[in-house]
């Protein structure tokens, strides 16, 4: 529709005006006040009605942080906007706000979240540059609000440039040690300084990123938080990983590990040993990758967590795969569904839906293998395992792998049927694009090339 466009194109595309484009908008702005329905739809006409109460709602998002709209008791704050439909006095009066100089340091960067929500990014972009350029010191709170905003909307120079502040000021904000507010502060900035490595890596800047997540790392530690403590570490891990620096990456595995048997805490030291196996896998040593997954999964297994158990052996069973172990990667995943399948509490549904998806991996090996006639009796154990838990999509998935196997035993038919049962419940994903390669299979067994070189096509772009 005209009054929704892709972000960045605002500049492009006649924004529409007059009441019913400003009811529009006035809907969407009392939808994201989490309103009722019937409210939504009294009050966004009389709203659209008054063309000044479009400046209104935006000098208080702007000046105040928060609009309130006229006769609720409900606040909408400024940062939660995401997407707004377009409305050409709406962008007008946040064109005219942003000409005027006398905007402060937040009303400016809130007019900056706006425009950003709104489609407009250009203008969006000049404003968080217009912030980052004052002279006065940017709080760290700030910072980082500017660094995930320009991070999402694919501008690194300024996130950079609000990475770099953020820095500054987590780094150097005064802070006396052992304060009793010095450990709330030190959790709070390590908190913040995560959020800043996060940034930094959706930005393009690795380095940047390592930085940061070790401060943060830094910080926790002088506060004693644990589970925070273990979050900062492994983003720090991968921080450095993908800066180039494993050497220090393994220094924070040792940590967490030693930390971890220390406090006999079977899944942050699962969790440490994991860590150390992607860093080997990056460098190419996957005996010492998959012997460390398996350790993971056997620590787990050995005190009973069978659900935190299955992830590592699945990730083992991927490397088996990798290293052309096909069987024995499909062993892997048989045996971690087969003790979820077990064991007093197997009817648990996250326990079955997990064993169902290791399940799919395992008949997805066969089929690598050439074994379609295993895979036929297991692909529709799956199947009917996903229905009764309600899950349609898994259901669909499971009969495209049943209709790959009937293909490879020379059932064209009855895979056809299990094709169309599947049809209008696959969802866009590798099932479907599966789908779409076994018809075209069909099709060209039957003599009808150009439909099969269709459908490839169809798969190709699915996948």
């Amino acid at each position: 529709p005209e009054s929704h466009v892709p972000p960045g194109h605002g500049d492009k595309v006649t924004a529409p005006r007059g009441e019913e484009a400003r009811g529009v908008l006035f809907a969407a702005l009392l939808r994201a006040c989490e309103l009722p329905v019937e409210v939504v739809s009294s009050s966004a006409g009389p709203l659209a009605a008054e063309e000044a109460r479009v400046s209104e709602a935006i000098e208080a998002l702007c000046h105040h942080g928060a609009w309130r709209p006229p006769g609720t008791d409900v606040e909408l704050v400024c940062e939660v906007l995401d997407a707004l439909p377009r409305c050409g006095e709406w962008l007008a009066a946040l064109d005219a706000r942003s000409m005027r100089s006398d905007l402060d340091t937040m009303d400016r960067y809130r007019l900056g979240k706006l425009l950003a929500a709104s489609g407009e990014l250009e203008k969006a972009a000049t404003c968080y540059r217009q912030v980052l350029a004052r002279p006065e010191p940017l709080c760290f709170a700030l910072a980082l609000e500017l660094a995930e905003a320009a991070a999402a909307g694919d501008r690194p120079a300024l996130a950079y440039a609000a990475i770099d502040r953020l820095a500054a000021v987590a780094l150097h904000e005064p802070g006396e040690h052992g304060h009793p507010d010095e450990r709330s502060r030190a959790k709070t900035l390590g908190a913040l300084l995560s959020r800043g490595r996060e940034a930094a890596l959706r930005a393009g800047s690795p380095t940047r990123a390592a930085a940061l997540g070790r401060a943060a790392v830094n910080f926790l530690e002088r506060a004693h938080f644990g589970s925070a403590m273990r979050e900062a570490q492994l983003g720090a891990i991968e921080a450095l990983c993908a800066s180039g620096q494993p050497e220090l990456a393994m220094g924070y595995v040792k940590r967490m590990r030693e930390s971890a048997v220390e406090d006999q805490d079977s899944e942050d030291e699962a969790l440490a040993i994991l860590a150390a196996a992607r860093q080997l896998e990056r460098d190419n040593e996957l005996d010492k990758a998959l012997a460390l997954k398996r350790r993971a999964a056997g620590i787990l297994e050995e005190r009973g967590e069978v659900v935190l158990a299955a992830e590592p052996r699945r990730l083992a069973a991927e490397l088996l795969a990798r290293r052309g172990q096909i069987e024995q990667a499909r062993q892997e995943v048989a045996g971690a569904a087969e003790q979820l399948e077990t064991g007093d509490h197997a009817s648990d549904p996250v326990r079955r839906r997990l064993a169902l998806q290791l399940r799919m991996a395992e008949v997805g090996y066969a089929l690598r293998l050439g074994k379609p006639a295993s895979v036929l009796k297991r692909a529709d154990q799956i199947r009917r395992g996903y229905e009764d838990l309600g899950d349609k999509k898994g259901a669909a998935a499971a009969l495209v792998v049943l209709a790959q196997a009937l293909l490879l035993v020379g059932d064209g038919a009855r895979a056809w049927k299990a094709l169309e049962r599947a049809a209008d419940d696959l969802e866009l994903c590798f099932a479907r694009a599966s789908s779409f390669r076994v018809r075209a299979e069909l099709r060209y067994l039957k003599g009808d090339v150009r439909g099969a070189r269709l459908l490839l096509h169809d798969a190709e772009r699915t996948f």
